[in-house]
């Protein structure tokens, strides 16, 4: 559970470089974060079906992000439209490729290594579900003809392309017998866990997604409930929690701390916002590693790889930020020991806090004991070094 010297080294590099660590799979569970979200104003004859068409989302997305349980809005009602997500990129990919999480309802179409497209889409019922596969695509149709499977209705004829096809106007084909990526007849499904396995996106998306995807590109179908990321800006650590559509991951929150505990984050973590978070499951990032609190030295902000950790409303800082305001740390099994000139502090210390090898120390009771200089302002501490 502790084994943090060796991954952490390789963490902190990977980070610090805007890069990944991937775990046992092909995909992370540290990602980075991408998009803003908005605040959308209900209009007269609105619904959230229709707001989320226009941000190009599943209706879920807005109702789990604002905790709503139907599909009403009142005119000048405020939503939050969540276009923050933690992005699932997938480690060695190639310049394009797709990945599909089944509980966010998302397709992720990454172009070129930069740009990402998003697709909302509906997966299969938990009777029948979307597999979890590494796969490619086969084929695309346009105006394809549906062969009816033996579970369908009606005498088995091919169904020609038009308004009964439930195909829609473009099939994408995988390479996984009878599933594929298509157009439906069904947009209110966007969201949803109805079909017999197929991903169903609105027309107009399986339009720009035919177009944009091309026979041969890698396709990464996950489960992933739970997600973990950085803001590469703040470094503060996010999570995300989505409904579990298939009950295949259990305990969610059991299974975030599972995550953290890979990175040897989870108890550091805040546990009372991973908890809320595991129970809401608003799909969106909330910060739980971090805080909004900087620290500058004469004004100038410092630029450190975790973030200032608030626990039980006091800021720590890892043991060797203070070499960078010129005090010396001596380690011992129980205590560190900071010294300033001719002034020193001794301060308990514990395995269990503790990030990348290092010890997590509250930083103003150090700095009040060396006796310096420092303004505590509205989310900044500056040190008068």
């Amino acid at each position: 559970m502790r084994k943090i010297g060796i991954i952490f080294t390789f963490l902190y590099f990977f980070i610090a470089h805007y890069s990944l660590i991937y775990a046992q799979n092909t995909y992370s569970l540290l990602f980075p974060i991408g998009g803003t979200d908005k605040i959308h104003i209900v209009k007269a004859g609105e619904n959230i079906i229709s707001i989320a068409e226009r941000y190009n989302m599943a209706a879920e997305h807005i109702m789990w992000a604002n905790g709503k349980k139907n599909l009403k809005a009142s005119a000048g009602e405020s939503l939050v439209i969540p276009g923050r997500r933690i992005i699932p990129k997938i480690k060695n990919a190639p310049p394009e490729y797709v990945v599909i999480n089944i509980p966010e309802y998302m397709t992720y179409l990454f172009k070129n290594q930069a740009e990402i497209l998003y697709f909302p889409i509906a997966a299969g019922h938990p009777s029948t579900p979307t597999p979890v596969a590494e796969t490619n695509i086969t084929n695309k149709i346009k105006d394809p003809v549906w062969l009816p499977p033996e579970w369908a209705e009606g005498d088995g004829s091919p169904v020609p392309p038009g308004p009964s096809n439930p195909l829609g106007d473009r099939w994408i084909g995988l390479n996984l017998p009878g599933y594929g990526i298509h157009s439906t007849i069904s947009p209110d499904s966007i969201g949803l866990s109805v079909s017999h396995g197929c991903l169903r996106m609105r027309p107009k998306n399986a339009e720009t997604f035919f177009e944009e995807v091309e026979v041969g590109m890698s396709v990464s179908i996950i489960y992933e409930p739970v997600l973990l990321g950085q803001d590469p800006t703040s470094k503060i650590i996010y999570i995300t929690f989505f409904p579990d559509p298939y009950k295949k991951a259990g305990n969610l929150y059991e299974l975030a701390l599972k995550k953290l505990a890979f990175y040897g984050l989870e108890n550091i973590a805040d546990k009372n916002t991973l908890k809320t978070s595991a129970s809401e499951q608003k799909g969106i990032p909330i910060p739980i590693i971090g805080s909004e609190t900087t620290i500058a030295i004469n004004g100038e902000e410092v630029d450190i790889t975790l973030p200032p950790i608030s626990l039980n409303g006091i800021i720590y800082v890892t043991d060797s930020f203070f070499a960078q305001i010129g005090v010396d740390t001596e380690l011992t099994e129980e205590t560190a020991v900071f010294k300033k000139n001719d002034i020193s502090c001794e301060i308990p210390i514990w395995a269990d806090l503790s990030w990348n090898g290092e010890y997590l120390i509250p930083l103003r009771e150090v700095l009040e004991r060396l006796n310096f200089q420092v303004e505590y302002l509205e989310q900044i501490i500056n040190i008068k070094y």
